[in-house]
């Protein structure tokens, strides 16, 4: 292992090495052996502190099943993820919980993402009181508030008296309120329309730039991920086929999915 390698690595806050994952496809006939089907395999990254990077790939190229890999929703069925050195299937109570903050998630679908019932102040304040965050609560929800672009007074209200935008920031401050170390953002804008759309990856830009941690952004726009990071990883048929930094990426890709991407990006 070389110095910077050796440097890299040791900065590094998530390391994946040869995930695969594989789940039971459904019966075609009642008394039909099951079969395993693979969504991903062997994929490995490095995540480290101030890292953005854009995962990219068609629909069932893989992105979302290494996504909740890497925030583990998911167990691989065989490679390793682990998070500041500590693999995570082995870990303690306490290293559990640091992981919990350390690494956040942000869905596609807001809306799916707040009890209807609770208060916008009540949904923020729960992870920080899960996570047994310290200090001041309030005033943490406040200042991320404001960071994300919104009022204050939106505490008071429920899911449903905001708009799309506006719950996508909510749930974006949600996760930052308790300071992760990653941040990952699964088709976050999607679901908006354009105009939304640009201010949502405008904000992960800003976020990107002032704060000191790693974003993931999984989406199937190649314009949007060349626009808001700085590396790109293509994934196709379930694993990585390509990855570099964006200008190495969209200059001269390698893959002809990558290419695909490209072209279906600038409608051609």
């Amino acid at each position: 292992m070389s110095k910077q390698d050796s440097a890299t690595e040791s900065k590094a806050i998530l390391i994946v090495e040869n995930a695969s994952y594989e789940y039971r496809a459904v019966r075609k006939k009642l008394i039909s052996r099951a079969v395993r089907q693979s969504a991903l395999g062997n994929a490995s990254m490095t995540i480290s502190s101030g890292d953005a990077i854009g995962i990219v790939g068609s629909s069932g190229a893989g992105k979302t099943t290494f996504a909740r890999i890497l925030s583990g929703q998911l167990v691989p069925s065989s490679g390793v993820v682990s998070y500041l050195g500590t693999d995570l299937q082995q870990m303690s109570n306490e290293n559990e919980l640091g992981f919990r903050r350390g690494v956040q998630y942000v869905f596609q679908n807001p809306r799916a993402s707040f009890d209807p019932r609770l208060k916008l102040g009540d949904s923020l304040l729960e992870p920080l009181k899960s996570l047994k965050i310290l200090g001041n609560h309030q005033n943490i929800i406040d200042q991320t508030l404001i960071k994300v672009g919104l009022d204050i007074s939106m505490i008071d209200r429920f899911s449903h008296e905001l708009s799309g935008g506006q719950l996508q920031r909510m749930a974006i401050a949600r996760a930052l309120v308790v300071k992760p170390k990653v941040l990952i953002a699964d088709e976050p804008s999607s679901s908006l329309d354009v105009s939304v759309r640009a201010q949502i990856l405008n904000l992960f830009k800003d976020l990107t730039d002032d704060e000191d941690m790693a974003l993931i952004l999984i989406a199937h726009d190649l314009a949007a991920v060349a626009y808001t990071t700085k590396q790109i990883v293509v994934f196709s048929a379930g694993g990585i086929v390509e990855q570099g930094s964006v200008s190495e990426v969209l200059v001269a890709p390698k893959h002809k999915a990558t290419a695909d991407l490209i072209d279906a990006s600038i409608g051609i």
